[in-house]
């Protein structure tokens, strides 16, 4: 009985412990998520202050910080480029009443300075929670105050301007215990840019740049490179719930290039600005159509080949004399014939016609021939992105 006792108050005691280490992750400076601001994000609600105080007796009147600690969650974020900061924080219940204290991160050293109070707060809100602002606080560029304290105040505090690369650590409190949680949503102008080139000469190109929202089926921007400076273009885009876009390139005379781009790929193109390469239109010249993919073993295009689809598309309206030889290619499976793999390479080949066909594209224009895996670019593929390469569309111009 003694040894089925202990064994029982092992077990609630490991499980204790479990629940606070669950609870309190992120609840202290030193453990804050990270999160993207080209998204919003939920979290569900800390259930306590965490295991160090970083934010503690600072009086009930204090617009800058909490007077202590209730249930709070830190989280960091990174600045794209310059902009006007604001943003949510919208409580999942009218019941709970969610404070916050915006500080701009230092080097090594940020959480000490911030408990000490060398580092000081930029923005904070502690105004009460009432029924008129639903739950809601943060950032608003037409609040009136950078701080709000305790009391029936202002539920927004002012908008930031900020800096590319900038960091900055938020931290929330709830007040209320048993909380069911919160969603940050962001407002953040950001900028797309890029430049546009000739792939033989590396010369800047003058080219349209289309931003199209894939989910709406819609143009959400559209710009011009520069051909005198560097072929650079940029345009400001607004943040979205959800963000799935085709950004399409083109100029008179190319063949046109495109990219998807998604909220987990948006990142590397906000820091370090693609540059791309047009390939001229030229007779007898050969390119592999990229983003043009298909279901294993079959010539049904997946969906993300949309917009290289159109792309092409594109390219063969604005070019009425142009003429071409669709090529089909495959990777080589050694439990395929040679007439099954030819034969899945030429429908590929058709598949990628009808389309153009259907399209409005007269026939005559296009020619088609598979050469199933007699012509891969990587005869002992070692990875599945080579395998991809071999498994490819080319064009080759007939007449221009």
């Amino acid at each position: 009985m003694r040894a089925l006792l202990f064994f029982l108050s092992l077990i609630f005691s490991l499980s204790g412990n479990a629940q606070k280490g669950r609870d309190s992750i992120h609840c202290d400076c030193s453990q804050a998520l990270n999160i993207p601001i080209y998204k919003k994000h939920h979290h569900i609600a800390p259930s306590g202050p965490g295991a160090v105080l970083d934010i503690a007796h600072n009086g009930l009147k204090n617009g800058k910080y909490f007077d202590q600690e209730h249930h709070t969650i830190w989280y960091s974020f990174t600045i794209p480029n310059d902009g006007l900061l604001a943003f949510d924080i919208i409580a999942d219940t009218l019941i709970d009443d969610y404070d916050f204290i915006l500080f701009l991160q230092g080097g090594r050293g940020t959480c000490d300075s911030i408990k000490e109070k060398t580092l000081l707060p930029v923005r904070a809100n502690i105004s009460h929670n009432a029924p008129a602002t639903k739950g809601i606080t943060g950032l608003s560029t037409s609040a009136r105050f950078d701080f709000n304290k305790p009391g029936a105040h202002d539920q927004y505090s002012k908008a930031l301007p900020v800096k590319a690369g900038d960091r900055y650590l938020l931290v929330l409190d709830n007040v209320y215990k048993d909380g069911k949680g919160h969603t940050i949503k962001f407002y953040f102008d950001f900028k797309l840019k890029g430049f546009v080139i000739d792939s033989s000469t590396s010369k800047p190109l003058t080219a349209t740049i289309t931003l199209n929202d894939l989910r709406a089926n819609s143009i959400l921007r559209q710009s011009k490179s520069d051909s005198i400076g560097k072929g650079s273009f940029e345009f400001p885009v607004a943040l979205q719930d959800t963000l799935r876009w085709s950004l399409n390139i083109s100029a008179p005379g190319y063949f046109n290039e495109s990219m998807v781009i998604t909220q987990y790929s948006i990142a590397a193109m906000l820091q370090r600005p693609r540059t791309f390469k047009l390939r001229k239109i030229e007779k007898n010249k050969s390119f592999a159509l990229k983003d043009i993919n298909f279901f294993p073993n079959k010539d049904v295009f997946r969906p993300s080949s949309a917009p290289a689809l159109q792309n092409l598309l594109n390219v063969m309206t604005d070019n009425p004399s142009l003429k071409i030889l669709i090529e089909g290619h495959t990777n080589f499976d050694p439990n395929t014939t040679k007439e099954k793999d030819l034969k899945l390479s030429e429908g590929r080949a058709v598949a990628v016609k009808r389309y153009l066909n259907d399209n409005g594209i007269d026939n005559a224009r296009i020619a088609t021939r598979g050469y199933g895996s007699t012509r891969m670019i990587f005869p002992n593929p070692r990875t599945p992105d080579q395998q991809q390469l071999n498994m490819r569309v080319e064009i080759k111009v007939e007449d221009y």
